[in-house]
């Protein structure tokens, strides 16, 4: 399973018998990977963790549709030399949620139990730990797992695995896995839930409509050197004025917000009154 960043983190798996299969059109059209629950794992060795993840920052997507083949099911996990330092997303153990992200047994492991409608259906899972404090949504309903109290150690290295800890199989299907070793702001924690909606189906892309093109429809001379125009179009709508000497070259000068449908915008001729520019406006 190829790394799209560029540190490589290819995980694969050359043991016929503990290869998951791929299913070519397994959700909105396109693949995800199939692991059976028992010993289906794909892994790397040898990932340095500061490459992968921070001490007390991290945040992990996952698109799952974990079936109930097994009591324990990890979707994620970076093992180093094991659960006293690692990353792991148990997303059952028992009917319950169980994220570790240091030494589990030192405070490093967080827990709730397993969201209602979780097995069977496909769902975006969200895992942040910003410090101590850990945030977890299924499809954007918020699960309460507590705080923190261990850091991971990223000096050492581990495995890298998707399915899989030893002895707690995935059992279910896996579209798609991003990591980013920090924790991502309110913006960028939305945008990477709407691409993952947006391309799994979970939600309709909204394109909004191009603007209606504004126009200058008057021009009036007013004291003090100056002139105003007047600029009509879509109501609450971003009008920029731009400028020409040559009506080639043209250049923004200013952004106004167009409240009302008619917006009267003033402009200072300047000392050299002779001098000969071209105005125009368009939609930002």
């Amino acid at each position: 399973w190829g790394d799209r960043s560029l540190f490589g983190h290819d995980v694969s798996q050359s043991e016929l018998g503990l290869q998951p299969a791929l299913s070519v059109d397994a959700i909105n059209g396109r693949a995800a990977v199939l692991f059976d629950g028992e010993d289906d794992v794909l892994a790397l060795v040898g990932v340095a963790g500061a490459e992968l993840l921070s001490a007390d920052a991290v945040s992990v997507y996952a698109v799952v549709s974990q079936a109930r083949k097994s009591a324990a099911n990890t979707v994620l996990a970076w093992e180093a030399p094991n659960y006293r330092n690692h990353l792991a997303l148990l997303t059952s153990y028992n009917d319950q949620f169980l994220i570790d992200h240091g030494n589990a047994s030192e405070g490093g492991r967080v827990s709730a139990s397993q969201p209602e409608g979780w097995d069977g259906v496909w769902h975006v899972l969200e895992f942040v730990r910003s410090g101590s404090r850990a945030t977890v949504n299924v499809d954007s309903a918020s699960v309460e797992l507590g705080e923190f109290g261990s850091t991971l150690d990223v000096s050492m290295s581990g495995t890298l695995m998707v399915g899989a800890l030893p002895g707690s199989a995935f059992g279910g299907e896996i579209a798609e896995v991003v990591i980013y070793n920090r924790a991502l702001d309110h913006g960028e924690r939305d945008s990477v839930s709407k691409y993952l909606g947006v391309k799994y189906g979970f939600i309709e892309d909204e394109t909004p409509g191009d603007p209606t093109a504004p126009m200058l429809s008057a021009a009036q001379a007013v004291a003090d050197n100056k002139f105003r125009f007047l600029a009509t179009g879509d109501k609450g709508g971003k009008v920029v004025l731009q400028y020409s000497e040559n009506l080639d070259k043209w250049t923004d000068l200013q952004t106004y917000v167009n409240e009302s449908g008619q917006l009267w915008i003033n402009i200072n001729r300047g000392a050299d009154a002779g001098q000969r520019l071209f105005f125009r406006v368009r939609a930002e």
